[in-house]
């Protein structure tokens, strides 16, 4: 049956060529009326261009790809996707702590304490800029109190950011490039961020750049090291 392409066939011998009613020797073929199609398999070259087609996709995916070959495109992709997660992390944090935030409560002089019962959505309106109307100021251990660490690279430069409270650490890994650090000084001071510590090397045709830094005083916004990398990436290889 399936030899012939859902066809059965069946021989059949008379037992004499007088009385075998017109079947002498003769094949029965019953069909099923079920028609099949031969199934086509992609061919090398068909399964090429997918797969080129799939990394090129990953590749645009990737905000700053370091290099064109397939494991760089591959290596890019899970440290992006690993970056991805800590942002959400760095995210979920910030809405839970603005959904805490949004409970007011009142003691009155019997010691009673009334909590309102209105208490917005997280996701309806997020609302992270701290001189915004009817927004209280939190201290700065409130405000930043996770540690997010994250890598960004892009084709001439190595980002390393890593927030702990108010002191964020920024390494910088180059070829040799003139106002180097004028360039990341000034990202420094879009995010209002006072420098503590220095340090430099360079080993073959890198150079590598320590900065150890703090929030100013009284800084009341939030600080993310994915747009501390990102920024710096931006300004350096502009």
């Amino acid at each position: 049956m399936d030899a012939n392409g859902g066809v059965n066939v069946m021989y059949f011998e008379g037992a004499n060529s007088h009385n075998s009613g017109g079947f002498d020797n003769e094949i029965l073929e019953f069909n099923n009326g079920v028609t099949r199609n031969s199934r086509t398999f992609p061919t090398e070259r068909e399964r090429r261009v997918h797969f080129n087609d799939c990394f090129l996709g990953l590749k645009n995916l990737i905000p700053n790809p370091t290099k064109n070959d397939r494991v760089s495109i591959v290596q890019d992709g899970i440290v992006y996707i690993n970056e991805l997660r800590k942002l959400v992390s760095e995210l979920k944090s910030l809405v839970e702590k603005k959904r805490c935030g949004g409970r007011h409560k009142n003691i009155d002089g019997r010691n009673t304490i009334y909590v309102t019962s209105e208490i917005e959505h997280p996701f309806s309106k997020m609302r992270l800029n701290h001189d915004e109307e009817n927004m209280e100021k939190k201290p700065k251990s409130d405000v930043i109190d996770q540690c997010s660490w994250l890598e960004r690279k892009s084709k001439v430069i190595q980002v390393y950011v890593r927030v702990l409270d108010d002191e964020v650490t920024i390494k910088v890994v180059q070829k040799k490039k003139i106002n180097c650090l004028f360039f990341v000084s000034k990202v420094l001071d879009q995010f209002h961020l006072d420098i503590h510590h220095v340090a430099g090397g360079h080993f073959g045709e890198h150079y590598s750049f320590l900065l150890k830094t703090k929030m100013h005083e009284g800084e009341g916004s939030t600080i993310n090291a994915s747009a501390i990398a990102n920024r710096v990436i931006e300004v350096v290889d502009n």
